[in-house]
């Protein structure tokens, strides 16, 4: 069963500019609306995010900016589960998908709160 994650500090999180904010374990990472920006997460130490985790791949995912808009492109074995902010719950596996308003991410496994990762942006 997905577990749905609220997010009672939302608006606190808006960022400055267009740029997507993702916000995990207390600190920030900020991607810029740039057609050259991109963000890699895995466990691989080569990665922008590493991020620890039984489920992982080395190179789990990648953020970036196309045709105006973020995506995430998995690239994993055990997929991505992505929380919108209409509170859907999708499993996206070796695809891309759109990330717009805020939600969480989850590389490998369900969302929890003690492993998701917040996004918004403007």
């Amino acid at each position: 069963m997905d577990t749905m994650i609220t997010a009672p500090e939302r608006q606190l999180l808006r960022p400055l500019g267009g740029e997507l904010l993702l916000v995990w374990q207390g600190r920030e990472f900020r991607l810029p609306a740039d057609c050259d920006a991109t963000l890699s997460i895995g466990l691989h130490r080569k990665n922008d995010l590493v991020v620890p985790g039984t489920y992982l791949s080395r190179h789990h995912a990648t953020l970036h900016w196309r045709r105006n808009r973020y995506e995430l492109v998995d690239h994993s074995t055990n997929g991505t589960f992505v929380q919108l902010e209409d509170e859907q719950i999708s499993h996206v596996h070796r695809s891309v998908s759109r990330l717009w308003g805020t939600g969480f991410l989850s590389f490998g496994e369900p969302l929890a709160a003690n492993s998701a990762i917040q996004f918004t942006h403007a």
